[in-house]
């Protein structure tokens, strides 16, 4: 669909910010970009409320664990997170790398079969399938419950 640059300006000022229009009514945004617009109608900076660590830290108070941040607050979550502070809002609840070839094939080494890791590690698991790990596993077919 064409639209003018006339139709563009009047439905960008219907909106709060530029960046809701993009979200928003995505092939409009699309017809002025390609029109060379998308700068020129800019209306507000997006300002985050989670400028300042202080606010980040006090909004993470309100939750006791680190999901429950990131659920409740994701932009503080995701604040936290890109700053590097978010391992001393919730100390010892970081969650597990399995960047590591070798904490992957000792993982598998607690499951007696394929299965059972795949249920109980997920995310070891899709790591180990990723990098065709799942080859050069051992599984213990004597155990019977998992950790």
């Amino acid at each position: 669909m064409d639209w003018t640059e006339a139709e563009i300006k009047q439905t960008v000022q219907g909106y709060k910010d530029y960046f809701e229009f993009a979200f928003r009514n995505v092939a409009m945004h699309q017809a002025a970009v390609r029109m060379g617009l998308d700068k020129k109608f800019t209306l507000a900076k997006r300002r985050s409320k989670w400028r300042a660590n202080e606010a980040v830290w006090d909004e993470a108070a309100n939750y006791s664990s680190r999901s429950a941040f990131q659920r409740g607050a994701p932009g503080a979550y995701m604040a936290a997170k890109t700053r590097g502070f978010l391992d001393d809002i919730f100390p010892g609840t970081a969650q597990q790398s399995w960047s590591n070839d070798l904490r992957v094939l000792f993982e598998a080494t607690k499951y007696p079969n394929r299965a059972a890791f795949a249920i109980g590690r997920p995310g070891a698991y899709r790591a180990a399938l990723r990098r065709g790990l799942l080859d050069l596993m051992v599984f213990d077919e004597k155990i019977t419950n998992n950790p």
